[in-house]
């Protein structure tokens, strides 16, 4: 049957009469034999068991939430992780330069005020 017939046959009989193409071949045997060796591995491979459990964690004392009362940029860290503390040991240093600016503020605005006081007492005396 020529090529001109095959596209006037229906689709059965030109299925039937067309020949298989050596690709088409070799697509089968690599598919089978892929097949035929997941089916061999899964015969004889020996896949670890997976097992999940509930569990707990419990620290080795009471955990405790450790904050700072002033807000602040950490300058250097003073104990590594894991590492057991004291009660009252200093765990980091921070950056006391907006601190020390305020301070200073503080202290010029107490000496402006303890002026004014002395004057205003002065002046009723």
């Amino acid at each position: 049957m020529s090529n001109v017939d095959m596209n006037f046959a229906n689709d059965a009989r030109g299925a039937i009469e067309s020949a298989v193409t050596p690709g088409a071949w070799k697509m089968l045997f690599a598919i089978a034999a892929i097949l035929a060796g997941a089916v061999l591995w899964a015969s004889f491979a020996h896949v670890g068991k997976i097992t999940t459990g509930v569990g707990r964690v419990i620290p080795s004392s009471q955990v405790q939430v450790v904050q700072s009362l002033e807000p602040g940029i950490v300058a250097q860290i003073l104990v590594e992780e894991g590492q057991r503390v004291e009660a009252g040991q200093g765990l980091i240093r921070i950056d006391d330069t907006g601190a020390s600016s305020r301070l200073g503020e503080l202290r010029q605005q107490q000496r402006a005020l303890r002026a004014e006081f002395d004057r205003l007492a002065a002046q009723t005396a």
